[in-house]
């Protein structure tokens, strides 16, 4: 049988989109000796923040990629952060899988939901997680191949895809390996082993397979400025696509100078449209879009 994977990049192939590209300028470099950033995200006027996972502090970065202030977490494990468009910040934690909302002045949990578990409304190994303009919070699964919806209130409310199956036409997963949620709520999905990204509908459901290239690896995920950003963990690039899948422009590449990366954790975009790449190298790296 054919996969969804499969018809869409027969498509691309025989109907190659035009370009627009945009480029993209180094502007600066944040270095910290023992850091470990495992998330980076912007909150809902722009502003960045991000992740240590070795010192458990949460980060804001100002425009020069340099600390603007830190706010120790007392969430232990705290991993993965998102913000919903109240500004109210979210973190998932390490194998326990829960995701608290945390007082952004304290750092303190004020509440919390899912937790370990292979059953509704809970989390086996969570990839990424993001908070829908609707407040609804949506987690990409890695054991249970999956993408799992819940409420504001922290209610399950339901689950999309299943393992990867070459005779299905079920939207389905084999390495799970990003997740993002433009301006409508729509979600974007990256599979590494499939080499695609593929689109669900606001109420989580399947909508398209958006990208595919079997030369591609995508990674952590963002979307800004009307665009979605993706890390490709072979190239170590952050590739930029229009909203309907044409890419239009890359930022970065593999290398051991200040502004290349050795393996990009996450991807934030700033109010003023300024590119964050958090890599494994113990640095945030910044590009500025060329004008």
């Amino acid at each position: 049988a054919t996969t969804l994977v499969d018809r869409a990049r027969a498509e691309a192939i025989a109907k190659p989109p035009d370009k627009k590209e945009v480029t993209f300028t180094y502007k600066n470099v944040i270095t910290w000796r023992d850091m470990d950033a495992t998330s980076i995200a912007n909150d809902a006027k722009g502003a960045v923040f991000m992740v240590d996972y070795s010192s458990q502090i949460l980060y804001e970065l100002d425009v020069e990629a340099k600390q603007k202030r830190s706010i120790p977490l007392k969430v232990p494990a705290s991993h993965k952060l998102a913000f919903d468009p109240k500004g109210r910040l979210y973190v998932s934690t390490y194998k326990y899988w829960a995701i608290h909302e945390v007082d952004l002045a304290t750092g303190a949990s004020l509440r919390n939901f899912a937790g370990k578990g292979s059953e509704d409304g809970k989390i086996a190994n969570l990839i990424d997680f993001v908070v829908a303009p609707s407040g609804d919070l949506f987690v990409l699964d890695a054991s249970l191949y999956r993408l799992s919806q819940f409420g504001a209130d922290g209610a399950f409310r339901s689950k999309s895809g299943i393992r990867f199956n070459r005779d299905t036409q079920e939207p389905s997963f084999w390495v799970p390996s990003g997740l993002a949620v433009d301006s409508e709520g729509r979600l974007y999905t990256g599979d590494s082993e499939l080499h695609a990204i593929k689109r669900f509908k606001k109420d989580g459901t399947f909508d398209k397979v958006l990208v595919t290239n079997p030369q591609f690896y995508p990674g952590p995920m963002a979307c800004g400025r009307n665009r979605l950003y993706v890390a490709d963990m072979k190239l170590c690039k952050i590739l930029v696509f229009s909203m309907d899948g044409v890419q239009i422009g890359a930022v970065a590449g593999r290398g051991d100078l200040a502004q290349q990366l050795a393996k990009p954790n996450g991807v934030a975009i700033d109010a003023a449209g300024r590119v964050f790449i958090a890599d494994g190298r113990k640095k945030v790296v910044v590009y500025e879009e060329d004008k």
